[in-house]
């Protein structure tokens, strides 16, 4: 038996308020850009390491070239040929455009160290400041990788 002294309760629809699902997309557009955000950063990072295994590829030729002419070459465009496991040069994930066909470059030093020393490295802006020498290389001489 219904109790005659409280009021009858004013009808109500079943579901979410405006304001509760409001909330609910505001969290979960919050989650998004977090994730979002995170990774974009992976990708970046990706990017990095497979702009270093370009360098590695591209090392491994200029030491195939330096073992068949006693010395290294002047410019990357030497080391194009399918004997050096280069057929073409590798393009930096980054996006990057170099006139040479690639995004890498070398530098090879002046005077009498030519021929024997090289320093190979990105060019593209997306990875400056990422490594400790500005951008992805490796430094013939110290025959090791400048990194972040």
């Amino acid at each position: 038996m219904p109790d005659s002294n409280r009021p009858a309760r004013p009808f109500r629809p079943e579901g979410f308020t405006l304001l509760e699902l409001m909330l609910v997309v505001a969290i979960l557009a919050i989650l998004g850009t977090i994730t979002l955000g995170y990774f974009r950063s992976l990708n970046r990072d990706a990017e990095f390491q497979q702009c270093q295994a370009n360098i590695v590829l591209i090392n491994q030729a200029m030491e195939r070239y330096k073992s068949e002419a006693m010395f290294y070459p002047e410019s990357l465009q030497q080391i194009l040929y399918a004997e050096y496991g280069l057929p073409e040069l590798p393009r930096c994930p980054g996006g990057g455009n170099h006139p040479a066909g690639g995004d890498y470059d070398l530098a090879v030093p002046p005077g009498g160290e030519q021929g024997y020393h090289y320093l190979i490295y990105c060019t593209d802006q997306r990875h400056k400041g990422k490594a400790q020498a500005g951008y992805p290389q490796y430094n013939s001489t110290s025959q090791k990788f400048l990194e972040g």
